[in-house]
């Protein structure tokens, strides 16, 4: 068993990420009154995207993803290196997954998502800030899962794993074409955003009712803390660098703790997510455990 070199541990990035992104989840929890669940927000633009894109009570959500997109892309315009993964491919130790892999993975994450009603983020870092033991239970099921598969899934199975010589960045970098379909799904989002928003505002003149006024009061009102807590949100997954392949199959995988080579990042991301979710609940009614004055 070799000396543990936590040569890929980046303990301050992933703290401070992880706190942005605990920031985030308080700036929607304390301002907008929703829960930041990223695999709710997506799934909500394919299960009811008529909802999504048209109801005004939904409108956070299209400013939030166009807020998010935006963000992402500025911070690799100051940070070109930001995505660049300098461990896979070059780590003999880093297995990486094979085509057929990220497909069957891609399906049990978001099959699991939505019969677990919620993912990192909904359980991870707010279920847990909140002390919901479902959430708890439901961290403790995909991590323990992630790490079983990650740990004993032979890595000469070239259906699940491929060989790190056989490896090829730009197999597994976003095209030309995918930045294009990227782009115009977020242009599309922003142009019912604003449609969404001109129709209320102009519809509020006549034939309006109290109710539908007040709705479409808050659903403005929701619009500026939402692009705020995109903003934090993509900045701390980039900055906790938790877009990289090797930083999340890194920690996953526990073979390679008697290799020396083990990187537990990840620890960090989520438990500063936790604390700064856990200090925005103590401002809730029914979830503060600390006696918060005001």
């Amino acid at each position: 068993m070799k000396t543990m070199t936590l040569e890929y541990f980046t303990p301050v990035t992933g703290l401070v990420g992880g706190a942005f992104i605990g920031l985030s989840a308080a700036i929607l929890l304390l301002f907008n009154g929703d829960i930041l669940g990223a695999s709710g927000l997506i799934s909500s633009f394919v299960l009811k995207p008529k909802s999504t894109l048209l109801d005004p009570t939904n409108q956070w959500k299209l400013f939030f993803i166009i807020a998010f997109f935006l963000t992402s892309r500025v911070y690799l315009w100051i940070v070109p290196d930001a995505l660049h993964d300098g461990r896979t491919g070059v780590d003999s130790n880093m297995q990486i997954a094979s085509s057929l892999g990220f497909l069957l993975g891609g399906f049990l994450v978001g099959f699991g998502t939505r019969l677990g009603n919620g993912c990192t983020t909904g359980h991870g870092i707010c279920g847990m800030a909140r002390l919901s033991l479902r959430s708890f239970v439901g961290v403790m099921s995909f991590m323990f899962t992630g790490i079983l598969f990650a740990s004993v899934l032979p890595v000469s199975n070239p259906h699940v794993r491929e060989m790190p010589h056989e490896y090829v960045f730009e197999k597994y970098a976003a095209t030309t074409a995918t930045n294009a379909i990227v782009s115009v799904a977020v242009a599309i989002v922003g142009m019912f955003a604003l449609f969404g928003m001109t129709r209320k505002f102009s519809s509020s003149a006549v034939n309006t009712t109290e109710n539908e006024m007040d709705e479409w009061k808050n659903s403005r009102r929701k619009i500026i803390p939402s692009i705020g807590a995109a903003i934090v949100f993509a900045s701390g997954l980039l900055v906790s660098q938790m877009t990289i392949y090797s930083k999340i199959f890194g920690f996953l995988d526990f073979s390679l703790i008697p290799k020396g080579s083990w990187d537990p990042t990840l620890v960090m991301v989520m438990g500063g997510g936790f604390l700064v979710s856990f200090l925005s609940y103590q401002w809730v009614d029914g979830y503060s455990v600390i006696r918060v004055r005001g």
